[in-house]
């Protein structure tokens, strides 16, 4: 988990051998970049030299929680019951696509801390949602010839020929009514 925005990170693993520590830390580190440093428990995977070989030749420092005492390291034990708890009681599917779901509404899910989600606060952005897929404002357009039908916000679908539209994205660009000008122009100063 990180520390600062709270995403989490949960890999289905075989062991918790060393090896295995590792290379679920290298995919991690592939994808958000290198940390500072590190929290751990006391697992063997996390103790042994080969581990702390790997935290030096990555130039980031491997932090012990206090043995017996997991409240030292009380963030990432509340998120590991709290995944727990969810699969628990998330029967459909398995344990991977259950775990999928789990991590997009935890990216997604604003925090009470910082009042944004994870992804907004680590990527400037939301990831979409089913939600958001079938929201009727952000369903695609449907091009046909040079007609394109567009479904609006209440439901009303409208049929406009291409060059009618504009997209939303860029500025409108009023030009200057002939008339107005003349008018302007003819006024004394």
């Amino acid at each position: 988990m990180n520390s600062y925005s709270k995403w989490l990170e949960v890999k289905l693993v075989s062991t918790t051998s060393t090896s295995c520590a590792i290379n679920s830390l290298r995919s991690i580190f592939a994808t958000l970049g290198l940390p500072d440093s590190i929290v751990s428990d006391n697992e063997t995977a996390f103790t042994s030299e080969v581990f702390s070989q790997f935290c030096r030749s990555n130039l980031f420092s491997h932090i012990l929680s206090a043995p017996f005492h997991p409240s030292t390291n009380g963030q990432a034990e509340r998120m590991v019951r709290t995944t727990k708890d969810y699969l628990k009681r998330n029967k459909n599917g398995c344990v991977k696509l259950r775990l999928a779901r789990f991590l997009l509404l935890s990216h997604n899910t604003p925090s009470t801390v910082t009042g944004k989600s994870p992804a907004d606060i680590l990527f400037k952005r939301r990831p979409m949602t089913y939600f958001d897929k079938i929201h009727p404002d952000s369903q695609p357009l449907r091009y046909k010839k040079d007609h394109v039908t567009v479904r609006t916000e209440n439901g009303k679908t409208v049929r406009r020929h291409s060059n009618q539209l504009r997209l939303r994205s860029q500025e409108t660009h009023k030009e200057p009514d002939p008339k107005q000008q003349q008018q302007q122009q003819s006024k004394p100063p």
